[in-house]
């Protein structure tokens, strides 16, 4: 119950008992493999708080970077006029809150397929006094963004699964035996989901709209290929992690003719 930077503060204090079985319980579990983010039941996005649970995605460090970058560009081209954003694939709904914290003048939509995630996502919200400025449905991909017949949006921000199936097999245990397969997996070779969201995207979005795609750094010209083949998104930058690998590609929606 100690934030990481005042645990200093407390350095000889004495735990209770009851505190301590606490404590080794939750170490024991880590041991297993557990990620220590279900077992802390919240982490941070952003310098936010985002709760988390056992069947959840659990954001990346590296989904940080391109988010910022995401939120500076929007901020400065936006100047204070209202946006509508949708945050694709939303999971614990970590980007669409960040988006509308950071960015006042949002009204920020969140899609999931799965209905535990948009709990989840609509806690954190509320959470970060942000419920008022969030929406989320559960979706699959746009259907239900169709459905509802929903106004176009200016900014998509997008972390799709993306990893292939034989990326996923080599994944360490504590990500296989705890996160959501399809969380992770978009499809045989991992790029089954973004073809699909590349191609439907311009349907949803507005004029000179913004995409915010993260995709793995191999990914980077297949994406491109397929952007280049849809017609509808022009490239605008590559935005590396934390390793200078490309993670996230910007891209603009191109304006309409007539």
């Amino acid at each position: 119950g100690i934030p990481p930077s005042q645990l200093d503060l407390f350095f000889d204090t004495n735990m209770e008992d009851k505190a301590c079985q606490e404590f080794f319980r939750l170490v024991s579990l880590r041991s297993k493999g557990v990620p220590i983010q279900y077992l802390l039941q919240e982490w941070e996005f952003l310098s936010l708080p985002v709760k988390m649970k056992k069947g959840v995605f659990i954001p990346r460090r590296d989904t940080e970077v391109w988010v910022e970058a995401a939120i500076d560009r929007v901020k400065k081209e936006g100047k204070g006029r209202s946006l509508r954003i949708l945050d694709m694939a939303c999971g614990s709904g970590a980007i669409a809150v960040a988006c509308a914290a950071n960015i006042p003048s949002s009204i920020v939509y969140g899609v999931d397929i799965c209905l535990q995630a948009i709990h989840i996502a609509r806690k954190n919200a509320l959470l970060n006094k942000v419920g008022d400025r969030t929406h989320f449905l559960v979706s699959d991909l746009f259907k239900e963004v169709e459905k509802q017949r929903l106004e176009k949006f200016d900014i998509m921000l997008v972390n799709p699964p993306y990893l292939s199936v034989g990326e996923w097999d080599k994944l360490s245990l504590d990500v296989k035996d705890y996160e959501p397969r399809r969380a992770l997996v978009g499809g045989e070779e991992g790029m089954e989901l973004i073809e699909e969201i590349l191609t439907q995207a311009h349907r949803f979005l507005a004029e000179d709209a913004l995409l915010f795609l993260e995709h793995s750094p191999w990914q980077s010209s297949p994406v491109r290929a397929i952007a280049q083949k849809v017609g509808t998104l022009e490239f605008k930058r590559n935005i590396p992690d934390y390793c200078g690998k490309i993670r996230a590609t910007e891209w603009r929606v191109i304006r309409r003719q007539g």
